[in-house]
């Protein structure tokens, strides 16, 4: 098993303005790293487990997918698309 691996959700913010971040860029490159990590593990036999904190929308460890305080209504639709993807493309190697 390959445990509670994940990237940051990062929200603009008035800190991080002066930073000039893509931010669509951030969500592309976490979606491709979702994807990459879930297809490699599931092509060496392993299994994934994200780390989902619940928490989304602040400006820190923002990793969740779900929100489990509101009937698991899905916060991150990208990060989920893209680890379906991920799992649907690996193949175990047995």
């Amino acid at each position: 098993m390959l445990g509670e691996y994940g990237a940051v959700h990062h929200n603009p913010t008035k800190e991080n303005a002066k930073w000039n971040i893509d931010f669509k860029k951030c969500e592309e490159s976490r979606a491709y790293y979702m994807r990459y990590i879930v297809r490699e593990a599931k092509n060496y036999g392993f299994t994934s487990f994200y780390w989902d904190n619940n928490y989304y929308g602040g400006d820190e460890e923002n990793f969740a997918i779900f929100d489990r305080d509101n009937n698991m209504k899905v916060h991150d639709p990208a990060t989920l698309d893209a680890i379906m993807l991920g799992a649907a493309e690996g193949v175990f190697p047995f």
